[in-house]
């Protein structure tokens, strides 16, 4: 891991990485979290306990 940033974010406050993508928090609750990403479809997004695709394919994995 190259770098790493640790910020607080409240509801309704984004983080913007590079120009493509945005992830905004939409609630808080009994701490937990719940996040929107936009980001391009050829952007692959998965949680961070899936630690390979398995029987998924790369272009499916972020879209279950």
């Amino acid at each position: 891991m190259e770098g790493r940033l640790c910020i607080k974010r409240r509801e309704g406050e984004t983080i913007r990485i590079g120009d493509a993508i945005v992830v905004e928090v939409i609630r808080t609750c009994a701490g937990s979290c719940s996040l929107k990403i936009r980001a391009p479809r050829d952007v692959v997004i998965l949680r961070g306990e899936i630690d390979d695709f398995g029987a998924m394919g790369p272009q499916d994995a972020g879209r279950q």
